[in-house]
């Protein structure tokens, strides 16, 4: 259960334990990124959470993501792009329910749609 701390004389409003409740839930859902995940960003909308990073493999760098469509219960890994290039941190951005990834590598920068 959720442990409310409260100070003295001070009486733990409901909220305080919803959100101690909630911090609860949301560290026992915390995943860990795969190993060698790089720079990593996250976006989420009402319906979608988007992760985003890359990974160095020695030779190439991939950009992979999680992507949930029922706000976060289930996720599905895919791998974007790849190149061989310098890159830097991928970035997300969204525009109503539809999540975008800006990617730049050393000769140029793309622009993809995260499909659900």
């Amino acid at each position: 259960g959720a442990t409310c701390v409260r100070a003295a004389g001070v009486e733990p409003t409901p909220d305080a334990h919803a959100n101690a409740e909630m911090a609860e839930v949301q560290e026992a859902a915390a995943r860990q990124l795969p190993a060698g995940a790089q720079h990593a960003d996250v976006i989420a909308t009402a319906k979608r959470v988007v992760v985003a990073w890359k990974v160095f493999d020695g030779k190439s760098t991939q950009l992979n993501a999680w992507v949930s469509s029922d706000a976060g219960q289930h996720f599905a890994e895919r791998v974007l792009a790849t190149t061989s290039n310098a890159s830097d941190a991928p970035r997300l951005v969204a525009q109503g329910e539809r999540v975008f990834v800006v990617w730049a590598t050393a000769d140029s920068t793309r622009v993809f749609e995260v499909q659900p």
